[in-house]
């Protein structure tokens, strides 16, 4: 099952499979809480994943938020970084809940409960 989270400006999508839920991106910092209220509703207690595509602030805005508040299995984000607040603040919420992003690699393959999530980038041109 797929839900688009309606963050106004920018992105986040919930992805749920065989009991498994991963979160992709996660809005503008205003965003954070309509996410975890979101989340609550539809009985998320908490994720396997939450992808962060890229530091944009109408990607990660809301993940700090998410973070701290919902119980996090892993966290996968690109190895590149932006100097702003935003994304100060998701390296801030990682170091409290003591959880270290990782950059998936092109071609890996993610379990999602009785699904499989294929990372298609970045590529290289």
């Amino acid at each position: 099952m797929v839900d688009f989270i309606d963050v106004e400006q920018g992105d986040a999508e919930l992805l749920r499979s065989g009991g498994a839920v991963m979160l992709i991106d996660s809005g503008t910092p205003e965003s954070g809480t309509a996410i975890r209220l979101f989340l609550k509703k539809q009985g998320v207690e908490k994720l396997d994943y939450l992808v962060l595509t890229h530091p944009d602030a109408d990607h990660i805005g809301g993940a700090a938020s998410v973070i701290t508040n919902v119980p996090v299995g892993q966290v996968l984000m690109p190895d590149y970084t932006k100097d702003n607040e935003i994304y100060q603040g998701v390296i801030n919420a990682l170091n409290y809940r003591n959880l270290k992003a990782r950059a998936p690699q092109t071609g890996e393959t993610l379990t999602l409960g009785d699904c499989t999530v294929k990372v298609l980038g970045p590529i290289d041109h």
